[in-house]
């Protein structure tokens, strides 16, 4: 998806009339769109866990950036990810997507719903790599009712938004 800035110019004439003994002010002038795309091209990586369960079903994954309305769709062109396999993205971004935050979720399909376990995400620009999150102990699964712990201590949430910040709370109680 390619955003797309308008701009109008506008060139105007002013100039004076006298009709039927009435000065009337009129203006001539001339429209024209001047639309300018603005993109930047990446590419973004994600590589699935090798954990058990790792993989989704269908893929129903999407990504957006902070400072970008557009939705980008995750999709692998197969039956949704891999265990252990790395997927690739080229995407044209808004100029102004800040690249190192993005947000990855999935949309809740009542007949199919996914997860998704992504060992990593790298977004690369020109070829150099502009985010990396590595080691994520997260699944991102539709079913997820409340955020929460599960599936062997991961963070389970219908959306993940970088920075990601895992936080351990210890409750204690007397016996």
């Amino acid at each position: 998806m390619i955003a797309k800035l308008g701009v109008v110019f506008i060139m105007a004439v002013l100039s004076e009339e006298e009709v039927d003994g009435t000065s009337l002010l009129s203006v001539r002038g001339v429209m024209q769109d001047r639309t300018t795309t603005l993109a930047k091209n990446i590419e973004v990586i994600g590589t699935t866990s090798t954990r058990k369960h790792a993989d989704s079903n269908d893929g129903r994954f999407y990504i957006t950036f902070s400072g970008d309305d557009n939705e980008y769709s995750l999709d692998t062109g197969r039956n949704g990810f891999v265990q252990g396999q790395s997927d690739t993205w080229a995407l044209s971004v808004t100029s102004g997507a800040d690249l190192t935050k993005p947000t990855i979720y999935t949309k809740e399909h009542s007949n199919s719903p996914d997860a998704w376990i992504p060992s990593s995400i790298v977004i690369k620009k020109a070829g150099r790599i502009v985010f990396n999150a590595n080691g994520l102990p997260a699944i991102i699964d539709g079913n997820c009712e409340t955020d929460g712990l599960q599936w062997g201590g991961l963070f389970c949430a219908k959306s993940i938004t970088f920075p990601f910040k895992e936080v351990n709370v210890e409750v204690k109680t007397k016996k």
